[in-house]
């Protein structure tokens, strides 16, 4: 599905889109915030920020961000201060808080976290701003770059946060809050590489990685745990603007529905690529014939263990099943050494904190199957145990 809206008098300069994918809210030049339902095509709200009514303060919006829990929308601009609208059809834009920074610096790009507990704001000066969006309170201020930071983004738990600023640099900082309150230890990486201003970045949904767009004309992806750039991308001018592409959710999808109902998402968890480059379009014939081919197999699979072992008490027959089926797991997991060569064997292997759906089902529910399988040969085999099965 492609929609569009028809253009606007002056540019874009910021844009945010709900967790969801269904809404969008854009702010251009002037201060018009727009509140696009991609769903309909319609416009569910929009306000013209620049606009005073009666004696209230106002200031054009240049960064706007829509709270993950809906209901209202951050905003910030020349005052350096970040304000609570409303982002329902029927008060869309009435202002309901304003959390002050203290300082009169041109707020240049402002994010609610994921989990929507708090907002961080970031200033032409390059100090970065984290409220608390409950209480609507100044938490904690990370003055770590000397010039202005033009944007910035949370990890998916809400425990990172990356900047990126006009002093070529982006810094990773640490704002995990402890049970009494008190903020994280600010900035724990820098990571530097390129030569001209830093306009934009983004922080993969599974933590790994990082992507930034620069004044120098490239894209460079990071490393965040080993703090480097490991791919850099020529581009033709000024890259403004980078974000990663979500991977569609797969928690309790098994291989044979995947694999069949879902082959292009297949394909990308089986990719090391970073998610930007893995383009969601239907695999080639020969691709979708093997893999509805390979879902068969997952599905033979399945229902043969079940009903060769629920069929018979022959203790040789167990024996000889599990250990078949424990050599075609062991197969499975030399599937996925090419992954691993690619991004680690212990990413791959080992790091089940940081696997995707797919390493899950893939290297995880394997393992799992593996040692049950084991334990039931090692007392077949070596303690003489039938545990109830016959011989012949």
């Amino acid at each position: 599905m492609s929609r569009t809206r028809p253009a606007h008098t002056y540019g874009l300069v910021s844009l945010d889109v709900e967790p969801s994918g269904k809404r969008v809210l854009y702010n251009s030049l002037e201060g018009l915030t727009c509140l696009w339902n991609i769903d309909s095509g319609s416009l569910e709200g929009k306000f013209e920020s620049y606009v005073r009514s009666g004696s209230e303060s106002s200031e054009p919006s240049w960064s706007v961000s829509l709270n993950p829990r809906g209901a209202t929308y951050a905003s910030t601009g020349g005052t350096g201060n970040v304000t609570i609208h409303s982002a329902e059809p029927a008060s869309f834009g009435e202002r309901r808080a304003t959390l002050s920074s203290g300082r009169n610096k041109f707020g240049m790009y402002c994010k609610y976290a994921p989990d929507g507990s708090r907002i961080a704001m970031s200033s032409e000066s390059g100090q970065i701003y984290i409220f608390d969006a409950a209480s609507s309170s100044l938490l904690v201020t990370y003055s770590s770059h000397a010039m202005a930071v033009r944007s910035l983004a949370w990890s998916a738990d809400s425990q990172l946060l990356l900047s990126a600023s006009e002093d070529k640099r982006l810094i990773l900082h640490d704002v995990r809050a402890s049970p009494s309150g008190k903020p994280g230890s600010g900035a724990v990486a820098t990571l530097a590489g390129h030569s001209s201003w830093v306009l934009s970045t983004d922080i993969s949904p599974d933590g790994r990685l990082a992507v930034s767009g620069s004044a120098d004309k490239t894209v460079k992806t990071w490393d965040l745990a080993a703090r480097a750039a490991v791919s850099t991308i020529q581009d033709t001018g000024e890259v403004w603007s980078v974000a990663w592409r979500p991977r569609p959710s797969g928690q309790n999808a098994a291989g044979s529905f995947y694999a069949a109902g879902k082959p292009a998402d297949y394909l990308a968890y089986l990719s090391s690529s970073p998610i930007t480059d893995i383009t969601y379009t239907a695999p080639p014939t020969p691709t979708l014939i093997s893999l509805y081919q390979l879902s068969n197999l997952y599905l033979l699979f399945a229902l043969n263990e079940h009903l060769v072992l629920s069929s018979t008490s022959n203790r040789r027959i167990w024996c000889r099943l599990l250990f078949c089926l424990l050599i075609a797991d062991f197969g499975h997991l030399a599937t996925m050494i090419p992954l691993a060569q690619e991004k680690g064997f212990t990413a791959v292997f080992v790091d089940f904190a940081r696997w995707t759906a797919m390493e899950w089902g893939s290297v995880g529910f394997v393992y799992a199957g593996a040692a049950t399988r084991i334990s039931f040969l090692v007392k077949f085999w070596l303690r003489g145990d039938n545990a109830g099965l016959k011989e012949d």
